[in-house]
């Protein structure tokens, strides 16, 4: 009740529904990885991505393009040729962009 004793209820709105969108990279397998390792990802609808791996100082050392199908896709990587360290994984789609960090061991 407001001063003048009226009861007024305003308009319900929903402002976020609690649902989270998928993440891009689901994982990747093994880190440590050695001679090479697996990206799982996940996209809504048949579309291409571009995988750019960077070292620590933000080197770009390896771009690849793949095309996915709609749900799960699983891609194997050869990281042989990495020098024993950290890297960043850089997923992009239209829709979306993800970034993980991985390590490689000799």
């Amino acid at each position: 009740k407001d001063v003048s004793g009226k009861i007024s209820y305003s308009n319900i709105l929903a402002v976020n529904n609690g649902k989270k969108k998928a993440d891009l990279i689901e994982s990747i397998y093994p880190s440590p990885a050695v001679s090479s390792t697996t990206i799982a990802l996940n996209v809504d609808s048949k579309e291409v991505a571009t995988i750019e791996i960077f070292n620590m100082e933000g080197k770009k050392i390896n771009t690849q393009t793949y095309l996915l199908a709609q749900g799960q896709n699983t891609i194997l990587m050869d990281v042989s040729t990495l020098k024993a360290g950290s890297y960043i994984l850089k997923a992009s789609t239209k829709k979306q962009t993800q970034s993980i960090n991985f390590m490689v061991v000799q």
